[in-house]
């Protein structure tokens, strides 16, 4: 069987692979002329920078994500620090995983009260609104924020609750992110050698139109001209997704429009000086930061990252209006 990806970003290479291994035809759409989308680099002065994640590759190499890149037999080193992450408070850093230390007693019995019901029964709501009304705490709101928008570009009021527990509940299986060695593009680029080693073919500059549908399925897509497949899987959003298609299923287009993007700011910072806290790779999470929810020493890891006798530190944040 055929398969069309329109776009060529990290899922697209992800998916493209395995049905590569697995016998499928397999042909990529990337109207950029680089492959990786939100997980590649960009060589800048010296530094080398990235189109969207940070360097760092989500719970390191035993996550989800590791392994399947570990059974592609996709080679990668992650660097992982211990702590893994620390929280700035003031002007002091304290492990993440011990921020019940820094509350009063009574907050942290009632977190454990919380936490120990979360088990049974977790309800259809916000992780700020699950917590809040019962922890009226500003250093746990802060820290909530600094968390949720680190990994989701989202407010704690902005990402149900349920999806943030599974995600802490992991972190003691999988562990934090780790950075990687060579940064996004050589995961990138060892998933487009998996695919090409496979015969699948990948073409940048080469931008999807028209996604073909016959009788309510995707047939294949139109770029410069007409290319056929049994199975067309876009890797472009939503969005972008229904516009491609000519009569997209009127419930399908209408929640599309109903959904509003997360949107998130990063930050490179040069430095020349050398910090205790800051040399190492952990995340740094600042809940107390207005924009910038966290930020880690990317060249700490990998000293490539930037000119000799410099440093590269990447944060990232959520803007609270839509002027950037």
């Amino acid at each position: 069987m055929k398969v069309a990806f329109v776009g060529a970003g990290l899922g697209a290479l992800l998916t493209g692979a395995y049905l590569a291994r697995e016998g499928f035809s397999v042909e990529l759409f990337e109207r950029l002329p680089r492959i990786g989308g939100r997980f590649y680099n960009l060589p800048y002065k010296g530094y080398t920078l990235s189109t969207g994640a940070l360097h760092t590759l989500p719970h390191g190499d035993s996550g989800p994500l590791g392994r399947m890149l570990k059974k592609l037999g996709v080679p990668f080193e992650v660097v992982r620090c211990e702590p893994p992450a620390l929280l700035k408070v003031g002007k002091t850093y304290h492990p993440f995983e011990k921020f019940y230390s820094l509350l009063p007693l009574w907050d942290r019995i009632k977190i454990g009260m919380i936490s120990l019901f979360s088990r049974i029964y977790i309800p259809d709501v916000s992780f700020r609104d699950w917590f809040y009304p019962h922890v009226k705490n500003e250093l746990v709101r802060g820290i909530a924020d600094s968390f949720c928008g680190w990994s989701f570009s989202l407010p704690s009021s902005e990402v149900p609750a349920r999806h943030v527990l599974k995600i802490l509940q992991n972190l003691p299986k999988y562990g934090m992110p780790g950075v990687v060695v060579g940064g996004c593009s050589s995961i990138s680029d060892g998933l487009l050698s998996v695919i090409e080693s496979e015969g699948g073919v990948v073409h940048t500059q080469s931008e999807v139109r028209k996604i073909l549908t016959r009788d309510g399925c995707a047939c294949g897509v139109v770029t410069n001209e007409k290319v056929r497949a049994d199975i067309v899987v876009s890797n472009i959003g939503h969005t972008a997704t229904s516009k491609l298609l000519r009569h997209p299923p009127a419930e399908y287009f209408r929640i599309v429009k109903e959904l509003e993007p997360s949107v998130g700011v990063k930050f490179c910072v040069s430095c020349d000086s050398r910090r205790n806290e800051l040399d190492s790779t952990s995340i740094i999470f600042t809940p107390h930061m207005r924009i910038v929810c966290g930020l880690v020493n990317v060249s700490s890891a990998d000293p490539s990252f930037a000119p000799n006798g410099r440093f590269l530190i990447m944060a990232h944040g959520v803007p609270h209006s839509q002027n950037l």
